[in-house]
């Protein structure tokens, strides 16, 4: 019985870990592409580093809904998105408005 345990446990520990590093992975290629790099002294994740990433999931999502148009249920989590980024956007425009300007520019967003 014990060892069934420690079995599935390490199962589950490799699956995390692979799922951890496709996440890392992802923010680090969204991050090389857009070279957001750490542009304050603060550790984890820089706020433009969250917006892009967001802003990237935004734009598969929406492709995924012009080919899926009767999915309702899932389209809740791309209002979500959107709203935690309109959040973040105003955030970061009224603390910093030339980062913010920066950003809107680099991402492509108001055009």
């Amino acid at each position: 019985m014990v060892k069934s345990i420690e079995k599935s446990e390490g199962a589950a520990s490799a699956a995390s870990s692979v799922l951890r590093d496709a996440r890392l992975s992802k923010s680090s290629k969204l991050s090389a592409g857009l070279d957001l790099g750490q542009s304050h002294a603060s550790p984890g994740v820089n706020i433009e580093e969250q917006i892009a990433l967001q802003t990237q999931r935004i734009n598969e999502l929406s492709e995924y809904y012009k080919v899926h148009k009767s999915d309702r249920y899932s389209r809740r989590a791309l209002l979500r998105l959107v709203g935690r980024r309109r959040r973040l956007l105003d955030y970061l425009k009224r603390n910093w408005p030339e980062r913010y300007r920066e950003l809107i520019q680099r991402l492509d967003l108001r055009t």
